[in-house]
């Protein structure tokens, strides 16, 4: 396994964190089934921490939505330490 060192001026370089909803069908491995409306989710203590203790929240972050035959079906709100996710 070979390694590299990133340099950055971005603190959180090269991390992320990421969710995935998806269901896919036991009979048919490239088939998904719909997605069900979840109403709303809230991460809450949403935090990322650098090596020197610096914290860091969703807030700014590059945010995705969830996309169910090519509607978008989500609505996120990032916080300063939280994600609400909703189903629309």
């Amino acid at each position: 396994m070979a390694h590299r060192q990133l340099q950055s001026s971005d603190p959180l370089c090269g991390l992320s964190a990421s969710w995935y909803i998806e269901l896919v069908s036991s009979v048919n491995p490239t088939t998904y089934h719909p997605l069900a409306n979840f109403s709303k989710v809230t991460f809450t203590d949403a935090v990322a921490s650098d090596h020197n203790s610096q914290s860091y929240g969703p807030q700014g972050a590059t945010i995705s939505e969830t996309v169910d035959n090519d509607t978008v079906v989500t609505f996120v709100t990032p916080g300063e330490y939280s994600v609400t996710i909703e189903y629309v």
